[in-house]
């Protein structure tokens, strides 16, 4: 076979043996997408049950997990496909993640290296999209004390305007806890 047929031929085995995804649906791809974060995230809790080192790498990663998986159920805008797919992760036996879980997974992280400012500061954030201002002004300013010691000056200005924007988004809530009385 001449080397110009060769690639030629190679081409035609594969493109004839790509998959047809016209037949893939919209929810088959929802449904896909779950599961492959509960294998990520059982996958995960495994690992680091078998760790024998420092586990904060993997907390870290195991939160991030629980994360994505949280922000694509809320990216589910359809109320029905929300339900379906909560169906089938529920038939499924599926690990879905949380807030909750992922904030938990970064605090245990943090019990392994107490100095991670991006740690506070990705607690911080889950917190602000909980919309509890109290915890994530909280864990963005240990971020910026942290981010200070370490002499970063570029994070100390992007977490310092991060807490000015938080300090304005909870005003309010801030101001109510003063009661003054008489």
């Amino acid at each position: 076979v001449a080397p110009e047929n060769l690639l030629e031929n190679q081409t035609e085995s594969i493109v004839a043996t790509l998959p047809d995804t016209t037949a893939n649906t919209h929810e088959e791809t929802s449904q896909d997408k779950l599961s492959q974060f509960s294998k990520n995230i059982t996958d995960l809790k495994k690992q680091i049950q078998n760790s024998q080192g420092n586990p904060e790498i993997l907390f870290i990663k195991l939160g991030d997990a629980y994360l994505d998986a949280q922000r694509f159920m809320d990216a589910q805008k359809d109320t029905q496909e929300r339900k379906s797919l909560l169906d089938f992760s529920e038939d499924k036996k599926l690990l879905l993640g949380s807030y909750e879980q992922a904030t938990w997974a970064y605090k245990l992280a943090l019990n392994f290296n107490q100095k991670s400012a991006d740690t506070h500061l990705k607690i911080g954030r889950i917190y602000d999209e909980m919309e509890d201002g109290k915890n994530s002004l909280m864990y963005v300013k240990l971020a910026h004390q942290i981010f200070k010691k370490a002499h970063k000056s570029s994070e100390m200005h992007e977490t310092q305007a991060f807490i000015e924007s938080l300090t304005t988004k909870y005003k309010d809530i801030s101001d109510k806890k003063t009661v003054h009385k008489g």
